[in-house]
């Protein structure tokens, strides 16, 4: 029998086109009307398929949460953190899926919605879908024993139906950020020194995580996220979002703690 994940690279069915991306595997559907000539594109991942679940009962499942989601952004099911802030909430709205339906999807799935015209191309959740697929990709070659302490969050797909663009992603329950905002000292042309504040972690509280990135902090009590994003991108092999954004989750305690990168969207898929 020949897996449907191995079909050639580009097929056409009617006003459908189906392309294969084998390094970062996933498969992109993309459907033009042909009187409107809009496209409605809809990225799957390999994760997503494997479980026998066809492409068109993904994406009525995934409909049907989204238009959930659409009706009410910041409800029951949402679980972004910022979700009180005017301007996060204009911007972006987060939220798992009921259990009913994580359940028949079989993965738990958290989904990101944006809407494209209050955002610059940067914050594109199908960029954000590209970069980060491709860093999961590279963590699991590259970070070998790291990859138990670290990683990034794994992406599922994304959907992009005019202005309206939606992220799925793996939900980490109990996820939570624990940086905190420490005070450092600047000296610009002026030399006034003023003071400013960085996002950093606690060295007494990560000491076994720092000593993983070999992350000497000679006395200090905290280390600031800018000075651990260059040790991972020498591990990872290529740019990362200075992680002082307010973008990495800790899961689990103690020896069993990771931390998971999300919301990387800097460089381009080569």
């Amino acid at each position: 029998m020949i897996n449907r994940l191995d079909r050639p690279e580009i097929r056409q069915i009617g006003h459908l086109t189906i392309k294969r991306d084998d390094r970062l595997k996933y498969t992109h559907y993309a459907k033009r009307d042909p009187l409107t000539a809009d496209c409605v594109e809809v990225y799957i991942a390999d994760e997503l398929r494997k479980g026998g679940m066809a492409f068109r009962k993904v994406k009525h499942l995934l409909n049907s949460e989204i238009n959930r989601v659409k009706d009410d952004p910041f409800g029951e099911t949402s679980i972004d953190p910022d979700r009180g802030d005017k301007r996060i909430r204009r911007s972006r709205a987060v939220n798992r899926l009921q259990i009913g339906i994580e359940e028949q999807v079989g993965l738990p799935i958290a989904i990101k919605s944006a809407d494209r015209s209050d955002l610059d191309i940067d914050s594109s959740l199908v960029d954000q879908f590209l970069v980060m697929r491709e860093l999961q990709i590279l963590s699991g070659e590259r970070l070998g024993p790291l990859g138990k302490v670290i990683g990034f969050l794994p992406v599922y797909g994304a959907i992009r139906e005019g202005k309206d663009e939606y992220l799925i992603m793996q939900y980490i329950r109990g996820g939570r950020m624990e940086d905190q905002e420490v005070p450092y000292r600047s000296f610009g042309w002026s030399g006034s020194g003023d003071p400013s504040t960085e996002l950093a972690i606690v060295v007494a509280k990560y000491q076994d995580f720092l000593a993983v990135l070999g992350i000497n902090p000679l006395g200090e009590e905290h280390v600031r996220w800018r000075s651990i994003t260059p040790v991972l991108e020498t591990l990872i092999g290529r740019p990362l979002n200075d992680l002082a954004g307010r973008n990495v989750l800790i899961q689990g305690e103690d020896h069993q703690r990771k931390f998971v990168i999300i919301d990387q969207i800097r460089g381009n898929i080569d």
